[in-house]
């Protein structure tokens, strides 16, 4: 068992309930302001946690299916136990590493709809990880990525650095012009930054700086 599954099997229990949850369910709300246009149909969250952000985005939109994947079983536990609890019937929950898992058990279709929040920074090959996204994506699909942005916080320029140089593992966190960078290398169109967040105080966090990054996949012929 890898580190950072280790890590997160002993969170799931208080992830919904720690210090640093309200800064996580703000998270998750940022992302659902930004993709209510575009929820009727499949949706994947790719390191779903607790399924927070997918149980909102399913129960407000029932017609929808929803898909979390997370890495840590616990928290894949926790979220089914959760959506059961809450009679959302239209959501379920696979364990799995994002990088390593095999497509075809996630969905038979492609997905409408692709979340990724505060979690892309964990990923050993971030290129490879969103040519995987965009290839899951259906023609017009819309992928969501929330991550920090390193060059405008020292706090998070400090934790890249600890895990780069002390830590020494994979984890690595992004400026913005490069998490642009790498959904246009991977496919996406039309990627822009949809909000910056950037807050002193916030959600019992000194200071907050977040990118909120949508991209496009078109279909053959280049439409959306």
């Amino acid at each position: 068992m890898n580190p950072i599954e280790t890590e997160f099997n002993a969170l799931a229990s208080i992830y919904e309930s720690n210090r640093l949850s309200s800064w996580y369910k703000a998270h998750a709300d940022l992302v659902l302001n930004a993709c209510t246009e575009h929820t009727n149909g499949k949706i994947l969250d790719i390191g779903c946690g607790t399924g927070y952000l997918l149980r909102k985005l399913c129960q407000q939109n029932p017609r929808s299916l929803g898909v979390g994947i997370d890495i840590a079983h616990n928290m894949v536990r926790e979220a089914g136990n959760k959506a059961t609890s809450d009679n959302i019937e239209n959501v379920r929950f696979i364990k799995g590493d994002w990088e390593e898992i095999d497509p075809s058990l996630l969905i038979k279709d492609n997905f409408n709809l692709i979340l990724c929040s505060s979690s892309f920074h964990y990923f050993s090959k971030p290129l490879q990880s969103i040519k995987k996204i965009h290839a899951l994506l259906a023609p017009g699909g819309v992928f969501i990525l929330l991550e920090r942005d390193k060059t405008q916080s020292l706090l998070t320029l400090a934790w890249d650095l600890v895990h780069r140089y002390l830590i020494k593992d994979h984890v690595v966190f992004y400026n913005e012009s490069g998490l642009t960078d790498l959904c246009s290398k991977a496919g996406f169109d039309d990627v822009r930054v949809a909000e910056r967040i950037k807050r002193y105080f916030w959600m019992n966090k000194f200071f907050t700086s977040l990118s909120l990054i949508q991209g496009i996949k078109q279909d053959s012929r280049g439409k959306f």
